[in-house]
């Protein structure tokens, strides 16, 4: 949410725009209507480019830039707190939270892999977002980016934000993803006075590369903007009345300057307060072609005495064809335990060691992300939020819900994680999972004994459900207490590596000077607890091309011989082929016959039950 303006001399230089009459034709949207009645507004980029590569430019900003405390600004707060209305809301005063995992998990955990300092942001909040690729990690943060290699060495120095979109300026919220079901980069931000969303998709798996940079204008203000990768799209929902929003994935990954956007709005959401639903992402494979993104809300009992604490589920259709068929609908109400997720009217909730001044708890949200996964016999999606405990000390509620194909969701598990061995919060957070079902989970620490700083813990897959089981390690010690200013995060963001089973992950802490600070570290579940993958060891899986339109792929290093599924996807989660597996001393070897396909990426995936793998095959 930064509006550092100062802009870089230096790129329109580096950029090709398309015709301005076309661009300005192409502005104008359309408003459709669907059977439902829903208002469906088509837009296109008003402006679209192509960045100059990242390696073949002059640094504008240095790697070790920290900014001082009389530098940074506070960016104003744009959302209101939700109403408590309902005096008779549970969990009574008094009353404990009812799914509270009061006791440390035991599992031995170790030392992250990577655990380096991240980009300084030149205001409060920093808003820290990162993406992982194969050899590659893109960080965020308000007013620049940066990319590392997976060492943590920077590879360069930071751009601001700017550098992407000519003639723009450094407003922030920036979010990073990587698309590893194509192999590409995807780096946002927003422009507050213009109401824009700004998108740029690397052109290649290089980050250093160039990005096709477009710019969509709405409006509203699209605050708060969080996004996903779905089969037919990039969706985004935002604190605005442009709460459910799909981006045409398929032109931006060619580059296509005719790329759409098309909005509406989540029905049937409580207005008042923060509006910002959370869009399902595929980690995993992609959903199979059809399926909907869904999205997902929290609802507290206390803003209204008509309704229970519950989890709200939306489906969204997008037909790119016909767009006036594209809809979202509430599918669903999942009730929940009763949560207090209320801190109060104003953004003093969190509690920091040897300071008066109090921290924004981001309440009454889903924290960022959603991940999604296509398991063999069901879907997951893993979910969190803050919770008051009581007296403003927070703790994280989180979920896993599960469903069969397209049918409703479920709690599979839910708990709030708060130990009980000291009155610190815990909130901030960012949830994911891997490839084996293991849980991993982020969040920031705070309280009368502890500076803000950053730690994490996770659960095994065969673990006992509802229950945190790793014990938690503090990733970096806050350093000082943040003074004067309640804005803080505003988001922290936990990505699961190609690979399938590494967790990045970034977030704020302060520093002794009370400045924000960022980090940028990775970890495992598996390795921690000393314990062999029960699926395999040092699995090897070469992919061999023996025609143009035939390949080999040969696994090896599984345990056992369970029998596993075989899938050939498009880069759209469209099933091609499919087989059923019997591995012979856990090996296998298949040949994939490409000759009625297009030239283009394809995905394979092979598993069962317990755990799946994704590799990507070119025809």
């Amino acid at each position: 949410m930064n509006q550092f303006t100062q802009r870089s001399f230096w790129t329109i230089a580096l950029f090709i725009s398309f015709n301005f009459s076309f661009a300005q034709q192409q502005l104008k949207g359309k408003i459709f209507h669907n059977s439902l009645g829903q208002n469906i507004e088509v837009i296109y980029a008003s402006s679209f480019a192509v960045s100059g590569p990242l390696k073949s430019t002059p640094d504008n900003e240095q790697e070790s830039e920290e900014f001082e405390l009389e530098d940074l600004k506070e960016v104003p707060i744009r959302r209101a707190p939700f109403d408590y209305n309902n005096p008779n809301a549970k969990p009574a005063e008094g009353q404990e939270d009812v799914v509270w995992q009061k006791e440390e998990g035991t599992r031995k955990n170790r030392s992250v892999n990577v655990n380096v300092s991240g980009l300084s942001s030149n205001g409060y909040p920093p808003d820290p977002s990162g993406g992982v690729g194969n050899e590659f990690y893109i960080q965020a943060v308000n007013s620049r980016f940066r990319v590392y290699n997976k060492q943590g060495a920077g590879q360069g120095g930071s751009k601001g934000l700017s550098y992407l979109w000519p003639g723009s300026t450094n407003d922030g919220d920036p979010i990073v993803m990587y698309d590893k079901h194509a192999d590409r980069w995807f780096i946002s931000q927003f422009q507050v006075q213009s109401k824009e969303i700004l998108i740029a998709v690397s052109k290649t798996e290089d980050p250093k590369g160039e990005y096709s940079a477009y710019t969509f204008k709405f409006n509203n203000f699209p605050d708060y903007p969080k996004y996903s990768i779905w089969w037919d799209g990039y969706y985004m929902s935002s604190n605005s009345g442009h709460t459910a929003v799909v981006f045409e994935r398929e032109k931006m990954l060619q580059g296509d300057p005719n790329a759409r956007a098309i909005i509406l709005s989540l029905p049937n959401m409580i207005t008042s307060g923060f509006r910002c639903g959370m869009p399902s992402t595929a980690d995993g494979q992609l959903p199979p072609n059809g399926t909907p993104c869904y999205f997902f809300t929290i609802e507290d009992d206390a803003w209204n005495s008509s309704i229970n604490d519950r989890i709200k589920v939306y489906a969204m259709e997008t037909d790119w064809n016909t767009v006036s068929n594209t809809k979202v609908e509430m599918d669903q109400t999942i009730n929940v335990s009763p949560m207090k997720t209320f801190f109060g009217y104003n953004w003093d909730n969190i509690e920091q060691k040897g300071s008066s001044q109090k921290l924004d708890a981001i309440s009454g949200i889903l924290y960022y992300r959603a991940p999604y996964r296509v398991w063999s016999g069901h879907n997951s999606v893993v979910l969190s939020c803050v919770v008051n405990l009581g007296g403003n000390r927070a703790g994280i509620r989180w979920w896993e819900l599960r469903n069969s194909g397209s049918g409703p969701f479920s709690i599979h598990q839910e708990s709030t994680y708060a130990p009980n061995t000291d009155n610190n919060s815990r909130w901030m957070s960012s949830i994911a999972m891997d490839d084996y079902g293991n849980i991993g989970l982020i969040y920031n620490y705070s309280g009368p004994t502890a500076y803000p700083g950053i730690r994490y813990t996770g659960r095994l897959a065969g673990d006992p459900l509802n229950t945190m089981t790793i014990k938690e390690f503090e990733v970096v010690e806050g350093q000082g207490a943040q003074q004067s200013v309640n804005r803080y995060g505003d988001y922290s963001h936990l990505e699961v590596d190609p690979n399938g089973h590494t967790f990045w992950g970034t977030a704020e802490y302060t520093s002794s000077s009370g400045a924000p600070r960022t980090q940028i570290f990775s970890f495992n579940l598996e390795p921690t607890v000393n314990l062999n993958n029960i699926y395999h060891k040092d699995l090897k899986v070469l992919v061999k091309t023996i025609s143009e339109k035939e390949v080999s792929i040969d696994v090896k290093g599984l345990h056992g011989n369970e029998n596993l599924t075989f899938d050939l996807f498009d880069s759209q989660g469209k099933l091609l082929q499919h087989r059923d597996i019997s591995p012979v001393q856990g090996d296998f070897k298949v040949k994939v016959d490409g000759e009625n396909l297009l030239d283009g990426l394809y995905l394979v995936r092979f598993g069962n039950e317990n755990f799946q793998k994704v590799v990507r095959v070119v025809f």
